[in-house]
């Protein structure tokens, strides 16, 4: 960080065995200088001859703030799985204040970096969901007007600010659109709002488990859902109307969506959806209810009367919100002081403020009283002016019937047939690139970095900007194995038994894509028959059973141990 006269960088690079070097700088005559004082074009020559190594510069001359300077830092980092963020250490040459906070900043973001992975399972689990939806007809979203629309939207979540802040939603409930998102569509039931939309995001089947929760089924049905391609297809049976989206991030984008077509930036969780939605859309105002992102106290986690602490409730849903002390994080509070959090929570608050910044909205209003939501307004009983969201030029209908317009294209099978016959071409020629990577042992750790940087390298410059389907596709998994194949070979400090984990992980990895093909056969293949389809109907953690085995009949005996060691049936 910062390049200073280049002569500390010389030295490091004479005295040890740099395989990856990145030098940011933001003072261009400071660069200049250092031309005089080292020989640059020998010092990186070696490096850009070398199929193991690599240099790059990071000039960043008219950054017109900090956090752009950590943008453009943190996409360069991103792209070094799994050095970064495994073995990346920072130099910070002149103890500049500003590289300080932009270190601390990214350090701070890892778990989100971590969290957006993903995974070959969950990408294929998509992938099922959305060829099932796309043959029940489900319509996609249309395009967005080039003028956006003249109407707040008030994008709902299930934090516990909700309750409090419910007043000032019902006050202007029919002069702007709003939002549902998850869970929150039960707990605005029970205050008597309607939302003009409830949003979707994940694929997971738990999901409609928990919305098939609400007892109402007659007033969920009344309700227009705007869910992702890859939702479940048991939640779109939920509601009567409903319309599709594909979300940028992800291989359904590229395989299936029209130019403009793909909201960009709206994962992990359907608030992160609905946000997206509406910078997408051009809403002229922004309003984040129930947005906390955090709770006062571990067991006020969520609005009331949210699925969560219904008494008859399934244990899971109970078990993912009973939280540890040691699990929870403190975090600055909006109204000041400070509340708690989860890593998962933490990563959607930090992937909303993220969004927020990049499309520089200049009315955002954090109307949650839970977590500070960086360049969101946020508005107390003092300063929140309901009238304020009441003069506009669109009414509401009038926005409802464009989203919800007849006049929209389907996905036709031809066009399922192509993408995925296109997907497993390329997944073939991967699996044979990445066969001959691991073909030779790996021995050692010098090794494990080669190999671990020329796949990425792969996936980075040659995948991602020719198939960025596939990218989305396969590279969660990719990069999952490289982590932990990297990680646990230098966090071994016996030497037999870094070689012993080396070559179990390069047998898995192979094994890993010698099966891949066959099974995407399996899934992308078959007859999609929503009665039949085991993978509609269990939740993505659950493993998948034998296709051997799956249409046997079973009989259970009990048994018992006997004093000799042996096991009898029950008499």
């Amino acid at each position: 960080m910062g390049c200073g006269l280049g002569l500390h960088i010389q030295s490091l690079i004479e005295q040890r065995d740099l395989k990856h070097v990145v030098v940011a700088e933001t003072n261009m005559d400071r660069f200049f200088a250092s031309c005089y004082a080292i020989d640059w074009e020998a010092l990186v020559s070696p490096y850009l001859s070398s199929e193991e190594r690599s240099f790059n510069f990071v000039l960043i001359p008219h950054a017109e703030n900090e956090q752009q300077l950590r943008d453009v830092i943190w996409n360069h980092l991103i792209e070094y799985c799994p050095f970064f963020p495994v073995m990346t250490l920072f130099y910070n040459h002149l103890g500049s204040p500003v590289f300080d906070r932009i270190i601390d900043a990214i350090n701070s973001d890892l778990y989100v970096h971590l969290f957006s992975f993903g995974n070959y399972d969950d990408e294929l689990n998509q992938l099922n969901n959305a060829i099932h939806n796309f043959k029940q007809d489900i319509k996609r979203l249309p395009l967005p007007r080039k003028e956006g629309f003249d109407l707040p939207v008030c994008i709902v979540g299930s934090g516990p600010s909700l309750d409090e802040r419910i007043d000032w939603l019902r006050e202007i409930q029919n002069n702007v659109i709003i939002f549902s998102c998850g869970t929150a569509l039960r707990a605005l039931y029970q205050h008597g709002i309607k939302p003009d939309f409830q949003v979707e995001l994940e694929s997971d089947f738990n999901t409609f488990v928990t919305q098939n929760l609400n007892e109402d089924k007659e007033f969920m049905r009344s309700i227009k859902l705007i869910g992702a391609a890859q939702l479940t297809p048991k939640m779109f049976s939920l509601f009567d109307d409903k319309r599709m989206f594909f979300k940028a991030e992800g291989a359904l984008a590229g395989m299936f969506a029209l130019s403009d077509e793909a909201i960009k930036e709206a994962a992990p969780t359907c608030t992160n959806a609905a946000l997206a939605l509406a910078f997408h859309y051009g809403f002229s105002d922004i309003l984040l209810f129930g947005l906390d992102y955090g709770f006062p106290n571990k067991d006020q986690h969520h609005a009331s009367g949210t699925v969560y602490y219904k008494e008859n409730g399934p244990d899971g849903l109970k078990k993912a919100t009973t939280h540890q002390d040691s699990d929870l994080i403190p975090i600055e509070s909006a109204s000041g002081g400070s509340i708690l959090t989860t890593s998962f929570l933490y990563a959607s608050k930090r992937r909303t403020e993220n969004i927020i910044k990049t499309f520089k909205h200049p009315r955002v209003f954090n109307c949650s009283n839970g977590s500070k939501l960086q360049d969101a307004n946020w508005l107390n009983d003092e300063s929140f002016d309901a009238q304020q969201f009441k003069n506009h030029a669109l009414n509401k209908q009038n926005i409802v019937n464009y989203l919800f317009s007849d006049d929209t294209k389907l996905v036709s099978q031809i066009e399922i047939d192509d993408a995925l016959n296109t997907m497993r071409g390329e997944l073939v020629s991967m699996v044979d690139l990445f066969n001959d990577f691991l073909k030779k042992p790996i021995v050692g750790q010098k090794s494990m970095v080669t190999t671990c940087y020329r796949m990425n390298k792969w996936l980075q410059h040659t995948l991602k900007p020719k198939n960025q389907s596939l990218y989305f596709f396969i590279r969660g998994s990719i990069w999952h194995f490289l982590h932990a194949g990297f990680s646990h070979s230098f966090a071994l400090h016996n030497q037999n038994e870094s070689t012993l984990f080396i070559a179990v992980w390069q047998k898995e990895f192979k094994h890993f894509l010698e099966n891949i093909q066959s099974h995407f056969d399996d899934i992308a293949y078959k007859e999609f028959d929503l009665a039949t389809d085991l993978m509609t109907q269990r939740s993505i953690a659950e493993p998948e059973s034998d296709m051997c085995l799956e249409n046997m009949q079973w009989e259970y005996v009990g048994v018992i141990l006997q004093e000799n060691g042996k096991y009898a049936a029950y008499p």
